[in-house]
This record gives structure tokens, C-alpha cells and sequence, in this order.
């Protein structure tokens, strides 16, 4: 592979000397042409200039006609033919003359002796004079072709050595890292090729920082949400988030009864201990009473207790451990020195909160759901429900769907005249096919847009989730295969296992065709659903490839002429509280209010598809890192959130985006003029008191999403040259 690969950049370069060779001599011909037409015509002046004082000369050597003979004048360069005395045209009434006939150039020349007048008549030979002007083009462009060429070859073997070379051995050893053979790039010198190779180890070390974090995520989703509690891999897992994150810590405080169970966990050791919540102390009081995200460092660590203390904190961050449903007791990671965490560190250590949030409540969910059904068996379906609804708080915008799913599925069943037993059964399996969803992480379940390929593994985790909470519940053995399959494809390609056919149970195919269409057929934050009559057509192309054929054929009258009972759309411009918080989870700013960048795709879309006019400024706080130092951080935060109230009362925009540090996006009404707009960001510096440094996006640059991104990039990165 690697002889190939170099051969195939052999090939490129001589591809590219092939290529200067056939410029050289394209140029070459080029300059011939221009050369030879340039040429002629001076060579013809020579000629006939030579020619005329040639005759001159003669005029004044000869004595008499009889010494005019032909010979004499035939050395004159470039002659073809002479006339002597009978010329074939009229003699002019002038010595001497050029005249031009068509092709054929003839010198006139009237010679006069003591005895009398010769009038005499030479033509020149053009085809000579074109000869010796090809000649002396073709030697002029040799040595243009020759001098370009040479200049070219040194070029391209100059940039053969200053940079094919270096960029071969930095392919070179990115493979020998691929193989295993090294782990970063070996840096010598202090060129722009070490400068490259220094970018590419830092990239490699984000990368292996990025999967190990992925894969301890990955870890504690599967630990937790397969009922395994807080036990002993939880804690060699959280030692190894110590390790990888750079933290020193974490305190975990979680309900038990009328108790809070503490665990500390440290790299090298664990405590754990019950109290009443009236007697904690420090910092765990605080977390359990304001029940808030908060952020400490050194200089306002007041509230630490003694025993805090002495695990020698310098600085923390602690989560409340909630859901939607409820809070399930708190999380503190710390250091042992100022250093803070960064924001992807925050983001990340915030994910692992409500992953363990999420099985906290996991945990009390499955212990409450055996309870009563041990208690009450014919409260089986309402618990069911109120489990399903809670996946469905959770994620607002498939309310109605596992209610919906179960309709279809239980009206399919009955277009397929089965028993009034297994109808119900598949009625019940299709009411709970979800519920492992409740084990799958906000920052998961409820991102508003495309999956990593990690990020879908572990929603495929759900059925079998599903399995795990209800496989030991046993008014539901009879439909918890159905549930766990119910992802499973006719032609194998489905998961968990990769059954095919009539491997898959009946009701699991069942609730695999309704599950599609009422998921097609949905609205999303991302997206609008498709027709009833599109999503018809697609599970009709998929029948016997994906789904089960005769399932696909009791379904379509259902699908076209039945409404489920529950049926609630979702409009994005219109958030319920509830949806409004998972808007604000996603898109919202903490420090400023402002949306976050990842707002700006959506509100750009929206904004097109409504064909709502719009324009967009930007707007930057110069010299706030200098603010941050001289000043503190806190002037600056204030700054910022002062900014965007300011930007808000000023320009009443459609909305503003805190699309970087200090860099803020502002959509606004498309009438105001630019002038207008210089003049109230002057007023609003004046204000704020500092200096803005504002960009107007050309029109242009909104045509589409990704020039408007790459534009925004420019900005950033000081490279943009639009109005300011």
C-alpha cells in the first residue's frame, strides 16, 4: 500500500514536469509566431534598403549601358528576377520605387549613363527573406523554450525538496501511528513543517482525549442504566473520570429514605456515610439546600467544612442531581489547586451528572414499579403509562408516541384478526418499546440534531434497556420479546442481535411498522414530518426488505383512514415551560441569556423556510482578555451580560447569538440602514464604555448556512473584509 501510494505520487509529479514541457513548448510556438511575423517585416525593409544602395553603388561604379548586364546586379541579396530596359509594368515618372504587387515586391530604378537611360526592374524572393526569418524565429524561440524550461525544472525541484519531501515524511510517520509504530510525530526544527507537525500532535492528543472520554461516558450509560447501582465498577469508573479530567475528586450525596448517603471518591481512596440532611455541612449543605449548578475557586470557598477542607480543595464545580422529574441529591468534583475547568470539561463533567441523575432515578423507578405490582396487579397498565409519560417529560417532543404506537399496533393486530389475548399483549408491548429510553442521557435523547455514530450505539441500547427494567416483572413475560426486538428487520440489518424473519416475533414486527410510520410522520425541532401518503409509500418499498409484508398490508387502511385518540403536535415557535427548558438546555447561553452558536442553524432555517428578511451584525469587546486581567473575571462576565441587554434595548433584534468568548451574532431587521447602525453602536460603546468592534455581513454571505458559517469563521479568525 504504502509503494503504491508513493507511486502515485511519483506519477503526479512527473505528470506535473509533463505538463511544464508542454507549457514550455506551447510558449515556445507561441513566440515563434509572434517572432516570425515581427521579423518579416523588418527583414523586408533590410532587403530593400540593402537592394536600393546596392543599385546606388552600381549607378555610380557603371560608365554605360552596355556595362548594365544582369549578373552585375544579381549580387544584390535576395533577388529572383531582373528586368533591363522592357519592364513589366509602366515605368514611373520618379529615379527610384518600391512597388508592391499582390505577393511580389519589385524595386524600380532608372539608371542614366552618358549614352542614354536603362530602366531597371528587380523582384525580390520573398520565399528566401520567409526562410531566413523562420530561420532566425525558430533560433529565438529555442532559446526561450530552453531558458523556460530549465526555470521550471529548478522550480519544481525546488519545491520537490523544500516541501514534497517534508510533507511525504509527515505522511510517512502518520502512518507508522495508524500502525501502531509511533504515537506522535517526532519534531526537529522550526520551520513551517514543524509548526504542522506540532498542530497534528496536539489534534492526536484532542482525538485520544475525546475517545477515552466517549468511552468512559459510553461506560457509565452501560453501567448505570442496566440497574448495576453505585457499586464497585461504578467507582474504579469514576477514578478513571479523576484520572482522565485532571480532577482530584468528587463528592456524591444521593437520597436514601430520610438519609443523604455520602461517597467520597478520591484517586486513592473512598469513603462512605449516612446523616440526616439537617446535618450536613459546608458546601454539601449548600448543594442540597439551593439544589443549583455552582462554581467556586480559591478566594470564595467560604462555605467549605472542616472535613472539606481537609481534602485540600482549591477549587470546584457541583451539579444538582435532577431530571425533569425530580432531584435525586448532588455531585461536587474538585481540585487541589486554582486551576478551573474549562468549558468543554464543564460540559462534558455535566453530562456525567445526569447520567448518574438519570440512574439514580432508574434505580427508584424500577424499585416503585415492583412494588406495586407486587401490591396491585390490576394497576399494571395505569403504571405502565405513567412510566411511558415519563420518558415522554423527558423528551416533549415525542409526546403521544409510545400512546400512538400502541394504537396503531393494537389496530394492525386486529386487521390481522389475531386473539383478543395477544392483541392486548401486543397493545401493552407497544405502550412500553421505549421505555429503556429513560436510561439514555439528556445530552443524548434530546439533541435536536444528527447523532455521532457513538451517540446512536448507545441509543441502541434501549431496547435492551427495555428488556433489563422489565424482564423480571412477570404480568409482562409474555411481551418482553416483542419489546426488545422490536428494532429487529426482516432482512437482518436491525439490532440488538440481527434477527431476520420470522426469527423476530410477530408482535415485534408489528410494532416495528407502527413505530416507523408514527416516527415518520412526527415533527421534530429539526425537522417537519412527512405526509401521511409518503410515509405509506416508503414502508410499502421497505415491505419484505425491512418489514414483515402481510404486517405492511393490515397496516395501510389503518394508517390512512384511523386517528389515534392522543395526537399533539409541536410547534417550535410556541414551547410549552417544559419545552422551553429543553430549548434553553440545548441553545441557551448560561452566562448571558444570549442562544449559543448551536441556536444558529435552526434560527437561520427557520428564518429562510418563513422567508422572514433579516440582517446580521456582529459585534466583538475589543481588548476584554486585557479587561479580564487588569479588572478581574467577574468585570468581564458583567460586561458581557451588560453587552447583550444593551444589544437587546438597542436594536429590538430577532435574536442574538453568543456565538463565541466575546463574539456575538445579532439578527436584526433587514430595513435598518448601515449608517443607522454605526450610529447606535456608537451610542451603545458609549454606554458600556468600552470599545466594540462591529461587522456588518454582506448579503451575500446569508445566502446559505455554510458561507454564512465560514463568514462568521473569518470574523473570528480576523479574516473578513466585508463592511464595518
Amino acid at each position: 500500500m504504502k509503494r503504491q501510494l508513493e507511486q502515485i505520487e511519483i506519477t503526479k509529479y512527473w505528470i506535473l514536469l509533463i505538463v511544464s514541457l508542454a507549457i514550455s513548448i506551447i510558449i515556445s510556438m507561441l513566440s515563434f509566431i509572434l517572432v516570425k511575423k515581427s521579423i518579416k517585416y523588418f527583414m523586408e525593409k533590410r532587403v530593400i534598403h540593402l537592394a536600393e544602395a546596392d543599385f546606388e553603388s552600381k549607378a555610380l561604379i557603371l560608365k554605360s549601358k552596355k556595362d548594365l548586364r544582369p549578373e552585375i546586379l544579381r549580387e544584390t541579396p535576395c533577388i529572383k528576377r531582373i528586368f533591363i530596359g522592357k519592364l513589366p509594368f509602366k515605368p514611373p515618372n520618379v529615379q527610384t520605387k518600391v512597388i508592391k504587387e499582390g505577393a511580389r515586391i519589385l524595386i524600380y530604378k532608372k539608371f542614366i549613363f552618358p549614352d542614354g537611360a536603362v530602366p531597371v526592374a528587380v523582384e525580390l524572393d520573398r520565399e528566401k527573406i520567409e526562410n531566413e526569418t523562420s530561420v532566425l524565429a525558430a533560433r529565438i524561440s529555442m532559446a526561450e523554450f530552453i531558458t523556460v524550461l530549465l526555470f521550471q525544472v529548478a522550480l519544481l525541484l525546488t519545491i520537490r525538496s523544500l516541501y514534497l519531501k517534508p510533507l511525504r515524511q509527515i505522511k510517512n510517520d502518520i502512518e507508522k501511528i495508524s500502525s501502531g509504530k509511533l504515537s506522535v510525530l517526532p519534531l526537529s526544527g522550526t520551520d513551517e513543517f514543524s509548526g504542522i507537525r506540532r498542530k497534528i500532535n496536539e489534534m492526536i492528543e484532542n482525538i485520544k482525549d475525546k475517545i477515552q472520554k466517549e468511552d468512559i461516558m459510553y461506560q457509565f450509560i452501560h453501567l448505570l442504566t442496566a440497574g448495576k447501582g453505585f457499586n464497585g465498577e461504578f467507582v474504579e469508573l469514576m477514578r478513571k473520570l479523576i484520572k482522565t479530567n485532571k480532577i482530584d475528586g468528587v463528592i456524591i450525596g444521593l437520597p436514601k429514605g430520610k438519609f443523604i448517603e455520602t461517597k467520597i471518591i478520591t484517586k486513592n481512596d473512598k469513603k462512605t456515610k449516612k446523616v440526616i440532611p439537617d446535618q450536613l455541612e459546608g458546601i454539601e449543605s449548600y448543594m442540597n439546600t439551593v439544589k443549583k449548578e455552582i462554581e467556586l475557586t480559591h478566594s470564595k470557598l467560604n462555605y467549605l467544612s472542616e472535613s472539606e477542607r481537609q481534602l485540600g480543595i482549591k477549587y470546584l464545580i457541583g451539579f444538582p442531581l435532577s431530571t425533569f422529574a425530580k432531584n435525586n441529591g448532588y455531585i461536587i468534583f474538585f481540585r487541589k489547586d486554582t486551576t478551573p475547568l474549562n468549558e468543554d470539561e464543564k460540559v462534558y463533567l455535566k453530562n456525567i451528572a445526569k447520567s448518574i441523575a438519570v440512574a439514580a432515578e432508574l434505580k427508584e423507578l424500577i424499585e416503585s414499579l415492583e412494588e406495586k405490582i407486587k401490591e396491585e396487579k390490576e394497576l399494571l397498565e395505569s403504571t405502565i403509562k405513567s412510566m411511558v409519560r415519563g420518558i415522554e417529560i423527558r423528551d416533549s417532543y415525542t409526546r403521544g408516541h409510545s400512546e400512538r404506537v400502541a394504537f396503531y399496533s393494537k389496530e394492525i393486530a386486529k386487521n390481522m384478526g389475531l386473539n383478543e389475548k395477544l392483541i392486548e399483549e401486543i397493545y401493552m408491548a407497544a405502550l412500553l418499546h421505549d421505555i429503556g429510553k429513560i436510561g439514555i442521557p439528556d445530552s443524548i435523547l434530546l439533541k435536536p440534531g444528527k447523532l455521532t455514530n457513538k451517540e446512536f450505539e448507545i441509543i441502541k441500547l434501549h431496547p435492551v434497556l427495555s428488556y433489563e427494567l422489565l424482564k423480571d416483572i412477570k404480568p409482562l413475560k409474555p411481551v418482553i420479546d416483542s419489546i426488545k426486538y422490536h428494532h429487529e428487520r426482516i432482512d437482518g440489518s436491525g439490532y440488538p442481535e440481527g434477527l431476520k424473519g420470522r426469527e423476530i416475533p410477530l408482535a415485534a414486527r408489528i410494532i416495528a411498522v407502527a413505530d416507523s410510520f408514527d416516527a415518520m410522520t412526527s415533527d421534530r425541532i429539526y425537522r417537519k414530518g412527512m405526509p401521511k401518503e409518503r410515509a405509506i409509500k416508503e414502508l410499502i418499498n421497505l415491505a419484505g426488505k425491512k418489514y414483515d409484508s402481510d404486517v405492511v398490508h393490515a397496516a395501510i387502511p389503518i394508517f390512512k383512514e384511523e386517528t389515534p385518540p392522543v395526537t399533539k403536535s409541536q410547534d417550535f415557535k410556541s414551547l410549552s415551560e417544559l419545552e422551553r427548558r429543553r430549548l434553553d438546555y440545548f441553545f441557551r447561553d448560561s452566562l448571558t441569556d444570549a442562544f449559543n452558536r448551536n441556536y444558529l442553524f435552526f434560527l437561520f432555517n427557520n428564518l429562510k423556510e418563513s422567508n422572514t428578511p433579516f440582517k446580521i451584525i456582529t459585534v466583538d469587546v475589543l481588548k476584554l482578555r486585557e479587561l479580564n486581567l487588569e479588572k478581574g473575571w467577574d468585570y468581564g462576565d458583567t460586561i458581557l451580560k451588560r453587552l447583550k441587554e444593551l444589544l437587546e434595548k438597542t436594536f429590538n433584534p430577532i435574536a442574538i447569538i453568543r456565538y463565541s468568548g466575546d463574539n456575538f451574532v445579532v439578527f436584526i431587521d433587514k430595513s435598518l440602514k448601515d449608517v443607522d447602525i454605526k450610529a447606535r453602536m456608537r451610542k451603545l460603546e458609549e454606554e458600556l464604555g468600552v470599545i466594540l468592534s462591529l461587522h456588518i455581513i454582506d448579503e451575500k454571505d446569508t445566502e446559505d448556512i455554510d458561507r454564512l458559517t465560514m463568514t462568521l469563521t473569518k470574523i473570528e479568525t480576523k479574516g473578513y473584509s466585508g463592511k464595518t
